[in-house]
Protein backbone atom coordinates (compact mmCIF):
# COMPACT_ATOMS: atom_id res chain seq x y z
CA UNK A 1 0.00 0.00 0.00
CA UNK A 2 2.44 2.19 0.48
CA UNK A 3 4.70 1.68 -2.55
CA UNK A 4 1.10 2.26 -4.10
CA UNK A 5 1.26 6.02 -2.34
CA UNK A 6 4.22 6.47 -3.45
CA UNK A 7 3.95 5.86 -6.82
CA UNK A 8 0.78 7.86 -6.78
CA UNK A 9 2.55 10.81 -5.60
CA UNK A 10 5.54 10.24 -7.99
CA UNK A 11 2.90 10.50 -10.91
CA UNK A 12 1.15 13.52 -9.62
CA UNK A 13 4.43 15.18 -9.37
CA UNK A 14 5.48 14.26 -13.00
CA UNK A 15 2.31 15.20 -14.24
CA UNK A 16 2.45 18.88 -12.68
CA UNK A 17 6.06 19.36 -13.71
CA UNK A 18 4.76 18.15 -17.19
CA UNK A 19 2.11 20.68 -17.53
CA UNK A 20 3.62 23.68 -15.28
CA UNK A 21 4.39 26.58 -17.55
CA UNK A 22 8.15 27.35 -18.24
CA UNK A 23 10.10 30.62 -19.52
CA UNK A 24 10.58 30.90 -23.11
CA UNK A 25 14.55 29.49 -22.43
CA UNK A 26 13.39 26.77 -21.04
CA UNK A 27 11.55 25.78 -24.21
CA UNK A 28 14.02 25.73 -26.86
CA UNK A 29 15.55 21.86 -26.77
CA UNK A 30 12.19 20.49 -26.11
CA UNK A 31 11.73 19.58 -29.71
CA UNK A 32 8.55 21.83 -30.34
CA UNK A 33 8.12 24.91 -31.84
CA UNK A 34 5.68 26.90 -30.44
CA UNK A 35 5.53 29.75 -28.36
CA UNK A 36 8.29 32.36 -28.07
CA UNK A 37 10.49 29.82 -30.48
CA UNK A 38 11.63 30.73 -34.23
CA UNK A 39 14.28 29.67 -36.55
CA UNK A 40 16.35 32.66 -34.97
CA UNK A 41 15.87 31.92 -31.32
CA UNK A 42 15.53 28.12 -31.30
CA UNK A 43 16.74 26.42 -34.48
CA UNK A 44 17.42 23.62 -32.92
CA UNK A 45 13.45 22.94 -32.63
CA UNK A 46 12.36 25.12 -35.22
CA UNK A 47 15.37 24.78 -38.18
CA UNK A 48 17.30 26.65 -39.56
CA UNK A 49 15.96 30.24 -40.67
CA UNK A 50 15.44 30.72 -44.71
CA UNK A 51 18.76 32.34 -46.17
CA UNK A 52 17.65 35.86 -47.29
CA UNK A 53 17.85 36.37 -50.97
CA UNK A 54 19.77 38.98 -53.07
CA UNK A 55 17.18 41.66 -54.53
CA UNK A 56 14.68 41.43 -51.64
CA UNK A 57 16.03 45.22 -50.18
CA UNK A 58 18.04 43.95 -47.42
CA UNK A 59 21.85 43.53 -46.99
CA UNK A 60 21.96 40.36 -44.59
CA UNK A 61 24.35 37.37 -44.35
CA UNK A 62 25.85 35.59 -45.83
CA UNK A 63 24.92 38.95 -48.32
CA UNK A 64 27.91 41.07 -49.22
CA UNK A 65 29.11 43.85 -52.05
CA UNK A 66 30.80 41.11 -54.04
CA UNK A 67 27.67 38.66 -53.95
CA UNK A 68 24.63 41.07 -53.78
CA UNK A 69 25.13 44.81 -54.82
CA UNK A 70 21.44 45.46 -55.10
CA UNK A 71 21.41 44.75 -51.19
CA UNK A 72 24.44 45.92 -50.45
CA UNK A 73 25.49 48.33 -53.00
CA UNK A 74 28.96 48.21 -54.69
CA UNK A 75 32.02 47.23 -53.41
CA UNK A 76 34.38 50.05 -52.59
CA UNK A 77 37.80 50.04 -55.03
CA UNK A 78 40.26 47.71 -54.36
CA UNK A 79 42.94 49.82 -52.29
CA UNK A 80 46.27 48.81 -52.58
CA UNK A 81 48.13 49.87 -49.71
CA UNK A 82 45.88 49.08 -46.94
CA UNK A 83 47.55 46.11 -45.63
CA UNK A 84 44.76 43.25 -46.34
CA UNK A 85 45.27 41.09 -49.80
CA UNK A 86 41.83 41.33 -50.59
CA UNK A 87 40.41 39.90 -53.85
CA UNK A 88 41.24 40.58 -57.02
CA UNK A 89 44.18 42.17 -55.48
CA UNK A 90 47.20 39.45 -55.85
CA UNK A 91 51.33 39.52 -55.70
CA UNK A 92 51.46 40.71 -59.07
CA UNK A 93 48.75 43.62 -58.60
CA UNK A 94 49.74 44.69 -55.39
CA UNK A 95 52.51 43.32 -53.54
CA UNK A 96 52.65 46.14 -50.62
CA UNK A 97 49.57 43.77 -49.55
CA UNK A 98 49.76 40.70 -50.57
CA UNK A 99 53.80 39.92 -50.73
CA UNK A 100 56.39 39.42 -53.60
CA UNK A 101 55.75 36.77 -55.68
CA UNK A 102 57.47 34.11 -55.90
CA UNK A 103 60.23 34.56 -58.50
CA UNK A 104 59.67 32.17 -61.75
CA UNK A 105 62.77 30.55 -62.19
CA UNK A 106 62.43 28.89 -65.94
CA UNK A 107 66.01 26.51 -66.43
CA UNK A 108 65.82 25.34 -62.84
CA UNK A 109 64.75 21.51 -64.02
CA UNK A 110 60.99 22.10 -62.23
CA UNK A 111 57.90 23.06 -64.36
CA UNK A 112 56.04 24.68 -61.52
CA UNK A 113 53.03 26.91 -62.43
CA UNK A 114 52.53 29.06 -64.10
CA UNK A 115 55.49 27.98 -66.25
CA UNK A 116 54.14 25.93 -69.08
CA UNK A 117 55.36 24.74 -72.40
CA UNK A 118 54.84 28.37 -74.21
CA UNK A 119 56.28 30.38 -71.28
CA UNK A 120 58.98 27.75 -70.84
CA UNK A 121 59.81 24.91 -72.87
CA UNK A 122 63.22 24.12 -71.16
CA UNK A 123 61.23 22.89 -68.08
CA UNK A 124 58.04 21.63 -68.92
CA UNK A 125 59.10 19.96 -72.84
CA UNK A 126 57.78 21.55 -76.08
CA UNK A 127 54.02 22.20 -76.44
CA UNK A 128 52.24 19.51 -78.75
CA UNK A 129 51.05 20.58 -81.56
CA UNK A 130 47.46 22.51 -81.11
CA UNK A 131 44.82 20.26 -82.66
CA UNK A 132 41.53 22.30 -82.03
CA UNK A 133 38.39 19.45 -82.70
CA UNK A 134 40.15 16.59 -81.24
CA UNK A 135 37.98 16.47 -78.21
CA UNK A 136 40.51 17.20 -75.88
CA UNK A 137 40.53 20.76 -74.42
CA UNK A 138 44.23 21.59 -74.04
CA UNK A 139 46.55 24.57 -73.16
CA UNK A 140 47.00 26.68 -74.64
CA UNK A 141 43.22 26.37 -76.20
CA UNK A 142 40.58 27.63 -74.27
CA UNK A 143 36.88 28.95 -75.03
CA UNK A 144 38.38 31.52 -76.81
CA UNK A 145 40.71 29.75 -79.37
CA UNK A 146 39.27 26.31 -79.56
CA UNK A 147 35.27 26.37 -78.52
CA UNK A 148 34.82 22.79 -80.55
CA UNK A 149 36.77 21.23 -77.78
CA UNK A 150 36.55 23.69 -75.10
CA UNK A 151 33.13 25.19 -75.19
CA UNK A 152 31.78 28.24 -75.36
CA UNK A 153 32.72 30.85 -73.51
CA UNK A 154 30.75 31.60 -70.54
CA UNK A 155 29.55 35.72 -71.28
CA UNK A 156 31.45 38.25 -69.32
CA UNK A 157 28.56 39.70 -66.79
CA UNK A 158 30.77 43.13 -66.14
CA UNK A 159 29.37 45.02 -63.54
CA UNK A 160 28.22 42.46 -60.89
CA UNK A 161 30.71 43.55 -58.52
CA UNK A 162 32.14 39.91 -58.85
CA UNK A 163 35.36 39.23 -60.46
CA UNK A 164 35.21 35.68 -61.92
CA UNK A 165 36.65 34.94 -65.28
CA UNK A 166 36.72 35.56 -68.11
CA UNK A 167 36.35 38.92 -66.43
CA UNK A 168 40.40 40.64 -65.95
CA UNK A 169 41.44 44.36 -65.48
CA UNK A 170 41.25 44.37 -69.09
CA UNK A 171 37.44 43.59 -70.22
CA UNK A 172 35.99 44.70 -66.72
CA UNK A 173 37.72 47.10 -64.27
CA UNK A 174 34.34 47.46 -62.56
CA UNK A 175 34.30 44.46 -61.33
CA UNK A 176 38.50 43.75 -61.49
CA UNK A 177 39.82 47.26 -60.86
CA UNK A 178 42.26 48.66 -62.91
CA UNK A 179 45.19 47.00 -64.15
CA UNK A 180 48.54 48.41 -62.74
CA UNK A 181 50.90 49.08 -65.12
CA UNK A 182 54.93 48.06 -64.09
Amino acid sequence: MIKSKLYLAFLFLFALAAFTPRDASARCGDGLCKGPDNCATCPQDCGVCPVKTCGNGVCAPPEDCAVCPSDCGPCKPVMCGNGACIPPEDCASCPADCGACTPVICGNGKCISPEDCASCPADCGACKPVICGNGACVPPEDCASCPADCGPCKPVICGNGVCAPPENCNNCPADCGACVIK
